[in-house]
């Protein structure tokens, strides 16, 4: 009966130390128009990975600092150097020494219960995925390629737009679950795409201003100072964006059918921009952007 009581008690602590427990982490913010501590349990199944989905912050705040991954009792810390910006999809090291006061920070953007928080205490590697059904995970091969992002600039209300894009070999950069504001009836220009820093920008050549149609590629160079435009429709969260960084084809593709923001007919009345995007009513002598339907094109006024 000894025997039988041993093997059993044995067998019981295999079941134990298979079945590991790791203590979680928690990825640390701070509600800075709220002034309250924002903590998300981060878990794992094999004490490297850890990951949480499902969670917002309190307020839905969109301006929080000191960004970091701690334990429980903030015995080990976790922090990226230099205060970096945290963005969606955009993978950081937090390898710095941490601490109060110190740690990345988020502003313009909440977290959702579709974003999927990811952190690798080997590598110490850190990002919020936008969807959770298709997140970034640090140690697949080219999965930590998340160094551009598209921008477009809202001419009606005069806001920017940064989309965040990802690669899986360092070529081909996607983007899908993001909407241009809806109803900007004067378009959206300047689409280009961009490294962090801004150092590495592609753009239309130099003196094109090429209209993006829906399922229908242009080609960005890198350096070009052209200009692309949207005039008659609106991308939305259902649509793909995508960068091929050897060729430069930027595609913006999804159904087929577009709900136009702006008649679509070519006999519409035109719209004219200056070539710093400002809208004009009367044009008159110089050089405009003319936006007729789908058509972008660029003209000459030689009148008074």
């Amino acid at each position: 009966m000894k025997q039988i009581v041993l093997l059993a008690t044995a067998a019981s602590m295999m079941c134990s130390l298979n079945a590991k427990a790791y203590d979680s982490l928690f990825m640390y913010a701070y509600d800075k128009a709220g002034a309250e501590n924002n903590y998300i349990e981060l878990t794992t199944d094999d004490g490297d990975m850890y990951s949480a989905t499902g969670n917002t912050f309190t307020n839905s705040a969109t301006d929080l600092s000191g960004v970091q991954v701690v334990t429980a009792d903030w015995s080990t810390v976790y922090c990226p150097d230099n205060w970096p910006e945290v963005k969606l999809n955009t993978v950081l090291d937090f390898d710095g020494a941490g601490g109060n006061g110190q740690g990345g920070w988020i502003w313009g953007w909440t977290l959702s219960e579709s974003n999927y928080i990811y952190f690798q205490k080997s590598t110490k590697k850190f990002v919020i995925s936008a969807n959770s059904d298709n997140p970034i995970i640090i140690g697949e091969p080219g999965d930590e390629y998340t160094d551009l992002s598209l921008y477009a600039y809202d001419v009606t209300n005069e806001a920017n737009i940064n989309i965040p894009m990802s690669s899986k070999d360092g070529i081909i950069y996607t983007a899908t679950g993001y909407a241009f504001p809806a109803g900007a009836i004067d378009g959206y220009k300047g689409i280009q795409v961009h490294n962090a820093d801004w150092t590495e920008i592609y753009a239309p050549a130099d003196e094109t201003y090429p209209a993006i149609v829906k399922n229908e590629p242009i080609t960005l160079v890198l350096g070009g100072t052209g200009e692309a435009w949207i005039t008659d429709w609106c991308p939305e969260a259902s649509d793909t964006f995508t960068f091929n960084k050897e060729t430069g084809a930027l595609t913006i593709s999804g159904e087929t059918s577009v709900t136009n923001i702006f008649d679509d007919n070519e006999t519409s009345d035109p719209i004219y921009y200056n070539l710093q995007g400002i809208r004009v009513m009367n044009p008159s002598h110089g050089i405009y952007i003319k936006c007729q339907g789908s058509k972008t094109t660029k003209i000459r006024f030689t009148g008074k």
